[in-house]
């Protein structure tokens, strides 16, 4: 995760005029992912991207269906060594926005350990 943008409405806008607009704020996480494994992966398909808000509650990217510029859907699957650089959404309310965290996971996750926290500064 190299940027956030906590205020991300008119980057949604301005990718797609069809987008939604957001239930709350859309955050924007850039992400810069380097395959270190043996087979391959991708980084937006076998992780999960969640803002931990300050309300007590989770925002997954899994809940965001905005087209975004360099939109995460769009990543390859890479080879090891390999790298990509793309975007993804997440919707949460203004108020639980300012202190959050966010973390990634693998996606079908159900162990806590698998998880990396990120302080949004």
């Amino acid at each position: 995760m190299t940027a956030v943008d906590l205020d991300g409405d008119a980057i949604v806008e301005e990718a797609n005029q069809f987008n939604d607009p957001p239930s709350g704020r859309y955050v924007i996480v850039e992400v810069d992912a380097q395959y270190v494994g043996d087979d391959e992966g991708n980084a937006f398909w076998d992780l999960s991207y969640v803002f931990n808000g300050t309300d007590a509650r989770q925002y997954s990217d899994g809940d965001c269906s905005a087209v975004l510029p360099n939109d995460g859907i769009d990543a390859p699957t890479l080879n090891p060594g390999g790298s990509a650089s793309f975007q993804v959404c997440v919707d949460v309310p203004p108020s639980a926005i300012d202190g959050g965290l966010l973390f990634i996971e693998p996606l079908m996750s159900f162990d806590d350990e698998d998880r990396v926290y990120f302080a949004i500064r």
